[in-house]
C-alpha cells in the first residue's frame, strides 16, 4: 500500500480581530486533527503579537506521531479548547515555527501539509509570504471578515495550495481528505458528508475503481469517537460498514484500521467497477460523518484551474482538465457548483453604515490595540435583530464545455460580487480502456475585489 501518511502543521490565529469567531476557529481546528489517522504525524500553533506552540508543547518540540487510541488527537483538542484571543497578528512566525518543525520531519516532502485558519490580516513581524517556501502546500480555512491581502500571495507559491472560505466542521473534515488526495497527486474519487438520524437507518454511497491494477483507500470518520466500526449488528456506539463489490455482492473485506471514531481500508488490485459501501447503524442521538476514497497510481489525471483573483467586472474563468495518461478526454461531464456572496462588501458597507460607525465608535473608545473585527460584530448583530446573515452566499450550478484547446472551460459574468466565491467541481465520465465510469471531486475559492 502506498506510503500515504501526512505530516501536517495547523497554525490557529488567536489574535484580536478573531475574537468573534475564536469558537469555529476551534470547532474547526477540533474537526481537523480529528480526522488524523495512525502514523500521521502533526503539530498545533497560535499566533497573536507572537507565535508559540499549542501541542505538542515547549519550545522547540517535535511533530507528534498518532498512535493506536488516537490519544494524541484527542489531547491536541483540549489545548485548542483553552485558546484565547488577544492583540496583534503574526502570521509569518507561525510559519517560521512551522518551517522549523518540519526539518526533523522524516515524511516525504509530497506528503507535507501547512493548515492556517485565519482572517489574514497580518499586521505585525516578519512577512509571511517571505518565510514560506514552494513547499509544503499551505492550505486556507479564511474564517470571518476575510483580508486578500496576504492568503492570495500565499497560494500562488504551490500549486497544490488551496484556499477554502467560511468553512464549517463538516467541511474541514472534507477538506482533510483534499489534501490526502493532493499529495503526490492522487485523485479524490468520494468525499461526501452524511447526517446519521437518530433511530435505526442505513445510507449506501458508491465509488468507483477504474483499472485492474489498482491501489486506494477508503476513510470513514464519524464526528463523534465514541462510534466506531463493527462487523455485527449495528447497535449503540457500534456502526457496521460492508463493501459491496461490482457485482452486487456483499464482501468480507474488513478494514485494515478500526479505533475510535474511524475505519480506513487499504485496497488493492480490486475488481474494477462501481463499488458500494453500505453503513448501518442504530444510534440514540443525530450525529454526522465523512466517507472519502482516494485512487492512487491511476492515469486518469484531472486538475482546476482558479484564477486567485479578479474584479467584479470580470469573468470568472473555470478551467478543468481531464487526462488518460497523455490523451484528452473529450466526453467527460464536468458541473461546477459555485457560491457567490448575496452581498458586496459595499452593499454591507452602504446597507450597515449606521451599525459600522456605531461599533468602530465603541471600540476606539475601548481603546484596544487591535479591536474586534468589525464586520464579524456587525455579522452577530444583524443575525440577532433580522434573522440574516451578511456573509451569506448563493449558489449555482453549471456545465462547463469542452475548449478547442482541450480543457473543460466556464465563463461566468452575471451575479459575482467582490467577497469571496467558492468553486466545487465534479468531473465524471467513462474510462475509455476499461469502459468504467469515473468520478474526481476538486475544489477552490477565488477572491472577488
Amino acid at each position: 500500500m502506498a506510503d500515504n501518511k501526512l505530516a501536517f502543521v495547523m497554525m490557529l490565529d488567536t489574535s484580536g480581530s478573531m475574537d468573534g469567531c475564536i469558537d469555529l476557529v476551534k470547532i474547526d481546528a477540533k474537526a481537523f486533527v480529528r480526522q488524523g489517522r495512525v502514523g500521521d504525524q502533526f503539530a498545533i500553533n497560535q499566533f497573536s503579537d507572537n507565535a508559540g506552540w499549542v501541542y505538542p508543547t515547549g519550545s522547540d518540540p517535535r511533530l507528534i506521531t498518532i498512535t493506536e487510541g488516537l490519544y494524541e488527537t484527542q489531547k491536541a483538542t483540549g489545548y485548542i479548547e483553552a485558546l484565547s484571543t488577544h492583540n496583534m497578528t503574526n502570521m509569518g512566525e507561525a510559519i517560521v515555527l512551522g518551517n522549523n518543525i518540519l526539518e526533523r520531519s522524516d515524511v516525504t516532502a509530497g506528503l507535507r501539509a501547512y493548515v492556517i485558519l485565519s482572517d489574514g490580516r497580518h499586521n505585525q513581524g516578519v512577512d509571511p509570504v517571505s518565510v514560506l517556501g514552494n513547499e509544503p502546500p499551505v492550505y486556507i480555512a479564511a474564517i470571518g471578515y476575510v483580508s486578500k491581502s496576504y492568503f492570495d500571495r500565499l497560494v500562488v507559491k504551490n500549486n497544490k495550495s488551496r484556499f477554502y472560505n467560511e468553512p464549517s466542521a463538516h467541511q474541514m473534515m472534507k477538506m482533510f481528505n483534499y489534501i490526502v488526495a493532493d499529495a503526490n497527486e492522487n485523485e479524490l474519487i468520494l468525499n461526501t458528508l452524511d447526517s446519521y438520524q437518530q433511530g435505526s437507518d442505513y445510507l449506501i454511497k458508491e465509488f468507483t475503481i477504474t483499472a485492474g491494477d489498482n491501489c486506494s483507500q477508503l476513510n470513514v470518520v464519524w464526528s463523534n469517537k465514541n462510534y466506531r466500526y463493527t462487523d455485527g449488528y449495528p447497535r449503540g456506539y457500534n456502526v457496521n460498514v460492508i463493501l459491496i463489490d461490482p457485482d452486487d455482492n456483499e464482501t468480507d473485506i474488513k478494514p485494515d484500521i478500526a479505533e475510535e471514531g474511524y475505519c480506513i481500508y487499504n485496497l488493492e488490485n480490486m475488481k474494477p467497477g462501481v463499488w458500494k459501501i453500505l453503513i448501518q447503524y442504530s444510534t440514540t442521538e443525530s450525529i454526522t460523518g465523512t466517507i472519502g476514497a482516494v485512487d492512487f497510481y491511476t492515469d486518469i489525471k484531472t486538475n482546476l484551474i482558479l484564477p486567485k483573483s479578479i474584479h467584479a467586472d470580470e469573468a470568472l474563468k473555470v478551467r478543468v482538465s481531464a487526462l488518460k495518461g497523455s490523451d484528452i478526454m473529450n466526453d467527460t461531464r464536468v458541473t461546477a457548483e459555485i457560491s457567490t456572496p448575496f452581498l458586496s462588501e459595499k452593499e454591507i458597507n452602504d446597507k450597515y453604515a449606521a451599525q459600522i460607525e456605531a461599533i468602530q465608535s465603541e471600540q476606539d473608545s475601548a481603546n484596544s490595540s487591535e479591536p474586534t473585527n468589525t464586520y464579524d460584530r456587525l455579522r452577530s448583530e444583524i443575525m440577532q435583530t433580522e434573522g440574516r446573515d451578511i456573509y451569506a452566499k448563493k449558489v449555482s450550478v453549471h456545465q462547463l464545455a469542452l475548449s478547442s484547446d482541450g480543457e473543460y472551460v466556464l465563463e461566468k459574468t452575471e451575479g459575482l460580487k467582490s467577497g469571496v466565491t467558492n468553486v466545487t467541481v465534479r468531473i465524471e465520465g467513462v474510462d475509455p480502456k476499461t469502459k468504467i465510469p469515473f468520478t474526481r471531486l476538486k475544489a477552490g475559492s477565488i477572491f472577488i475585489v
